[in-house]
């Protein structure tokens, strides 16, 4: 997970361009590894304000998963950019 301003912001922005779900896992340098029910409700209170704003019928969906690997769905397409030339491709 990111830090938890980086988060909210991250949702925030996200919401307001059209995203249709989020899943957020924690990562192995993650600092932590779960998401508390309060902090749930939190990110939830930020979609809904984003949604309202940019005036979007739906929310977003969030989704917490338990790891990178619960992410992989061969029905959906997952995309991954990095602009660092130098990373090894997955």
């Amino acid at each position: 997970f990111l830090k938890p301003a980086h988060l909210e912001y991250a949702i925030e922005k996200a919401t307001e361009v059209g995203i249709s779900r989020f899943w957020l896992f924690p990562g192995d340098k993650s600092e932590k590894k779960q998401v508390s029910d309060q902090y749930l409700k939190r990110l939830e209170t930020i979609i809904l304000g984003a949604t309202k704003q940019c005036g979007r019928l739906f929310a977003p969906e969030l989704v917490i998963k338990k790891s990178l690997r619960d992410c992989s769905d061969p029905a959906s397409l997952l995309l991954f950019g990095d602009l660092n030339s130098e990373t090894i491709p997955l």
